[in-house]
């Protein structure tokens, strides 16, 4: 783990709740270092030193990458990372959530690996594919993309692609491809695209005038006028939010830098007041 002087500042020091998503943990000797999964121990290392706490953390999906190798796998013969990962969470929290998500599994009923599960359970984690309370939902994002029978559909055969598209020189961007426009919302696609996925999802939800929290598209971006805001990604990003009461902010931390605050979209940006058709929520 590397070691830094940085000073981690946010503006107070108890939170209401952490989100975090898209860390697409894999535990060292894969993707380790390429994930930031360095930067993300230190930040979290750097919370605890501070006496920065949090009455919930979320991990709002693909927290785990388990369709590229198999957690359940990386588990059995590295579970240490496992065990620094989640009790850096715990260690700066009361009460842990982790939301199911699209990468999280490769099961038809979208559950985590049973010994995945099994072990946040004893540790007593809420692992769930939802969370509701008078002021927010939580949901990993990809409900906006695809229900539950599509899902049932496209997984076993996007592993059935897989398997023959490895085997021919090259052919894997064709799967990358396909992953990315069907499997995952492309986190390229336009700010104007990310906020008509959010208007889609906060309808498929059904938030009410709750605050939405998600992830998935790998986009930090806070539409304060729709009351949604996606927690970015730990891979490019590194970003994530925090909650007090109702005020939620959404940060980016650098290595150098430390963090710096991503600030809400005006309504007035990208061309949203012409949308037509698209009510103000």
């Amino acid at each position: 783990m590397l070691k830094r002087k940085l000073k981690i500042k946010l503006d107070r020091s108890e939170y209401d709740a952490l989100y975090i998503s898209d860390i697409h943990f894999m535990p060292e000797g894969s993707r380790y270092q390429q994930n930031n999964q360095d930067s993300l121990l230190f930040l979290l290392r750097s919370f605890k030193e501070q006496g920065i706490r949090f009455d919930k953390v979320f991990i709002v999906g693909d927290g785990l990458e388990n369709w590229f190798v198999s957690s359940a796998h990386e588990f059995k013969n590295n579970p240490e990372m496992y065990h620094v990962l989640f009790e850096s969470l715990e260690a700066i929290s009361n009460k842990r959530f982790y939301i199911i998500g699209n990468h999280c599994t490769r099961s038809l009923t979208m559950k985590l690996p049973k010994p995945i599960s099994t072990y946040l359970k004893k540790k007593k984690w809420s692992i769930l594919k939802e969370y509701r309370d008078e002021k927010v939902v939580v949901v990993h994002g990809h409900q906006a993309q695809y229900n539950t029978w599509q899902w049932m559909i496209f997984i076993p055969f996007s592993y059935l692609l897989y398997n023959i598209l490895r085997l021919v020189p090259g052919a894997l961007m064709i799967y990358e491809y396909w992953v990315l426009a069907i499997m995952d919302f492309d986190k390229n696609k336009s700010e104007y695209n990310h906020f008509i996925y959010h208007k889609k999802l906060i309808k498929e939800i059904n938030c009410g005038n709750k605050w939405l929290i998600s992830g998935h598209t790998h986009k930090p971006i806070h539409f304060q006028h729709l009351k949604s805001i996606n927690t970015g990604d730990w891979l490019t990003n590194k970003s994530f939010i925090t909650q007090k009461n109702f005020d939620f902010k959404l940060w980016r931390y650098d290595d150098n830098k430390g963090i710096t605050l991503i600030p809400p979209k005006s309504m007035g940006l990208g061309g949203y007041r012409s949308t037509s058709g698209i009510p103000r929520r």
